[in-house]
């Protein structure tokens, strides 16, 4: 038993070895080319402050927000990641960064462990339980965000143990409150992963295990509370409540607005804020016509006049915030928005197949079709190195069919384990959030749930090759 664990351990050990070397590569490569994009340790991005911010500021001025003026900046991002930098402040004051990359490091070395342990509860050999734990070890897929300060880079480990705890707790080997108190962090760092908390409640419910989960509703106390604040604040109960009409900023109604027209069309997050931002920056001809260039041609005509009161829209709103007051736009802004509605009602009903099939299918194509080799390193430097392009090709054929695995077993039924089952359909449902309702995503919004469809991938081919090796019995 010992030496099982042992070469269980080594494993875990070299592949976060790997990881953290690949890591602190990329850090050096960053800090040597894109200093600006590097500090204390840590690879930056434009989403930091929106996380870090809120805990700083509790420190040293006793309120929860972010450094913007409005509404949304008290919650505008869920406290569960500015909770570990809390922690990590009050361990390290002089650098509590270095807190956080470690705490995702030791989550890297025990989401092996993790995958080893549930390949084994899914009844897979040894053997096979130490080939796809290896894949998963030293695959770079799976360890992009170990050195970021976003979500992406605790999330996966967290999703992981929750499925892990929920695995055990199923057949009776389980600690309850130890899940209770995984799944109530989880959804305060990722709300979107609620629906798979929801999934498990409602499985015990059917299962008619009344006190199991009556015992885990404690687990959304902590979410419905911040949901409550959410409400106080910005007078909705969005997950990403970061539009206010008391927004001192562009993230205002015209925004959201402008956001969910282009949802018509658009499945690149990028270039609809890069639109944005043309329209945003000034009133020239020159930037309305670079910001109509990023429309298709099909819709250019239709939307020309409400990309111009757009950037009419973002001049007054310049002003308005050059003097500190936006009472007096309000009512344009109102106006403006109910225009924009009008035209994505209208053109929803002329482009159905645009709406409803086309740009999700699009959206998706962005999400899975993706190697997900994050660090600059494979995206710069060894971009069209040989050995590059092999792992970049193997890394998305990795993704593309864990995703479709996860999608084949959530329409099964017959011989699967019934928590691989719910994970799997869990993880549907929030992908087809994700493709349908969100659009424009980011890679990254994938991470969280790529452990959990790699599971299901290796544990469907093995039970494929079981099936195969029955039949020529």
């Amino acid at each position: 038993m010992r030496t099982k664990y042992t070469y269980l351990i080594a494993l875990a050990f070299l592949g976060t070895l790997l990881a953290v070397m690949l890591q602190e590569s990329n850090l050096s490569y960053v800090k040597k080319n894109h200093a600006h994009r590097e500090a204390y340790g840590r690879i930056l991005t434009a989403d930091d402050a929106s996380y870090l911010e809120p805990p700083i500021n509790w420190v040293t001025k006793g309120t929860w927000k972010d450094g913007s003026r409005g509404n949304s900046s008290f919650v505008q991002r869920p406290p569960g990641y500015g909770i570990l930098f809390l922690v990590g402040n009050f361990c390290f004051p002089s650098n509590p960064y270095f807190f956080l990359k470690w705490i995702q490091i030791i989550g890297c070395f025990f989401s092996i462990i993790i995958v080893f342990k549930l390949l084994i509860l899914f009844e897979l050999s040894r053997k096979w339980a130490y080939l796809g734990t290896a894949i998963f070890a030293f695959s770079p897929i799976f360890s992009s965000f170990l050195y970021h300060v976003i979500t992406e880079g605790i999330s996966p480990f967290l999703l992981l143990w929750s499925f892990y705890e929920w695995v055990l707790i199923l057949r009776s080997k389980g600690n309850v409150y130890r899940w209770i108190g995984t799944n109530a962090f989880l959804i305060l760092v990722r709300p979107q992963l609620l629906i798979l908390i929801v999934l498990f409640m409602g499985y015990l419910l059917v299962k008619k295990q009344f006190k199991l989960a009556l015992i885990s509703s404690i687990i959304l106390i902590p979410f419905a509370l911040w949901m409550l604040r959410t409400y106080i604040h910005t007078g909705s109960f969005s997950l990403h409540p970061i539009y206010s009409e008391n927004n001192y900023s562009y993230y205002r109604s015209p925004h959201h607005r402008m956001g969910e027209l282009f949802k018509i069309w658009e499945f690149k997050s990028d270039r609809f804020h890069e639109t944005m931002s043309l329209l945003q920056e000034n009133e020239s001809k020159e930037n309305l016509d670079k910001a109509i260039g990023n429309v298709p041609l099909s819709y250019q005509n239709k939307v020309i006049d409400i990309l111009s009161d757009y950037q009419q829209i973002c001049s007054y709103q310049r002003k308005a915030m050059a003097q500190n007051d936006f009472s007096k736009l309000i009512k344009k802004e109102r106006y403006f928005s109910k225009k924009v509605m009008n035209l994505q009602d209208g053109l929803i009903r002329s482009n159905l197949m645009d709406a409803y099939v086309y740009t999700p299918f699009n959206s998706a194509s962005e999400l899975f079709i993706n190697s997900h080799l994050h660090l600059t390193l494979f995206q710069t430097k060894y971009r069209g190195d040989f050995w590059m392009e092999a792992l970049r090709w193997t890394s998305l054929l990795l993704v593309l069919c864990s995703i479709i695995t996860v999608f084949i077993i959530s329409f099964l039924s017959k011989n699967v384990p019934i928590e691989l089952w719910l994970i799997c359909m869990g993880s549907v449902i929030t992908i087809l959030y994700l493709i349908f309702e969100q659009r424009l995503n980011e890679e990254r919004y994938l991470t969280p749930i790529l452990p959990i469809a790699f599971i299901a991938f290796i544990w469907f081919i093995n039970a494929l090759m079981k099936m195969s090796k029955n039949k020529n019995t």
